[in-house]
């Protein structure tokens, strides 16, 4: 009985099951991703269903690949990845096929799981990620030799799980601008004058270039060219649990680019840093990175990164109530693409929004205004 370390972040629980009716106790494994707090916590856990008969010996095959292929695993990616991928596994993945040798696992055992994530509740999009992370796994696997094929290789499309198709709100002009004047006038009890404002100027600059909100949680005042009115993406900020937030460079080559800065937006963004220079001085303390929108905390730390998080959460307080509840900050890029769409080709839209193609473009930020529904409706009334 003990927990041994396997690797920074990865623990692994071992003790004896209780006795079968051979009088033999059968060794039993568990994986850990995280403290060796929540390790030994676990391994309380398990003892407590041992003394009552409750813990039998179930451990297979592919719960010891998952942690040795997790561990590998470590050594690229981001730590938001791997914090992801530990999630998936916890919570999907071994506590239904963990118990299976890897030779076991056949196209049926794979189909049948599948089946279940739908069961379950998962969204098709949430299954698909669960999907396609067993089938990395089992891939990996059949280039270790432990495997012959793939199982997951197998099956045909419609037996794994469909991505969700449904259309993404976007925003009208009218509803953008309601959307800023609710933000820059309601009175949140709850949220201090300055960090209301900073989530209308974050809301307003996202509307105005379409950028991811990691990508405007990453920006630097370096980073904006008011001469040129353009905007330097190249990052995106990153914040993993039990991490400090990172800027880092941003997944694809074509997601780092050059976005138009319209006049408006560029008032903006200079009457935005007066009052976080003024803020700044007020405080007395802060932290000279230099983010467009930082932190305001003034107990932790002042001017160091937002988190898109934190940014998240202050956006769902600001709107709590109104037309606009439910919606997330995302909203702001669907609508930037949505309205440039048709006023310039797909592939140089795709490009301001860095986007890997202009496939994602057509498939995913496109929509039908109500303004669009009209003109289609009063052409054709007058073709009838």
């Amino acid at each position: 009985m003990s927990v041994h370390r396997l690797a920074p972040g990865l623990y692994r629980v071992r003790l004896r099951a209780s006795p079968r009716p051979d009088g033999k106790r059968q060794a039993i494994s568990r994986t850990v991703h995280g403290t060796e707090a929540e390790a030994k916590r676990l391994e309380r856990q398990l003892l407590t269903k041992r003394d009552r008969g409750q813990l039998s010996g179930k451990s297979g095959q592919f719960e010891q690949y998952t942690d040795h292929w997790y561990a590998e695993s470590l050594r690229r990616g981001s730590p938001e990845t791997h914090q992801h991928h530990a999630y998936i596994l916890d919570a999907h993945i071994t506590p239904r096929l963990g118990g299976y040798k890897l030779v076991d696992i056949t196209p049926m055992v794979v189909r049948t799981f599948h089946g279940d994530l739908a069961d379950a509740g998962l969204s098709g999009t949430t299954a698909r990620k669960v999907a396609n992370l067993l089938a990395t796994i089992l891939d990996q696997a059949t280039t270790d030799g432990l495997l012959f094929r793939n199982p997951c290789s197998s099956l045909r499309r419609r037996d794994k799980p469909q991505i969700d198709t449904q259309e993404k709100r976007a925003l009208s002009a009218d509803e953008a601008q309601a959307l800023l004047r609710h933000m820059a006038t309601t009175d949140c009890g709850h949220m201090t004058t300055e960090r209301r404002q900073q989530v209308h100027d974050a809301t307003m600059f996202m509307l105005g270039t379409g950028v991811r909100p990691g990508e405007a949680m990453a920006l630097l005042w370096q980073d904006i060219d008011a001469k040129a009115g353009t905007c330097h993406v190249y990052h995106n900020l990153e914040a993993a649990r039990g991490r400090e937030p990172r800027r880092k460079t941003t997944k694809t080559r074509r997601g780092q680019r050059d976005v138009p800065l319209p006049p408006n937006l560029i008032s903006m963004l200079k009457a935005h840093k007066a009052r976080q220079s003024e803020y700044k001085l007020r405080l007395g303390r802060w932290s000279e990175v230099g983010y467009v929108f930082p932190s305001l905390d003034p107990r932790k730390n002042p001017g160091g990164p937002w988190t898109v998080q934190a940014f998240r959460l202050a956006w769902r307080r600001l709107i709590a109530g109104s037309e606009f509840a439910g919606l997330t900050p995302y909203v702001c890029r669907h609508s930037y693409a949505t309205r440039l769409r048709g006023l310039i080709p797909d592939e140089e839209l795709s490009r301001i929004l860095g986007q890997s193609s202009s496939r994602v473009l057509q498939s995913t930020y496109s929509h039908v205004d109500p303004q669009t529904m009209d003109r289609v409706r009063d052409i054709i009334a007058a073709i009838l």
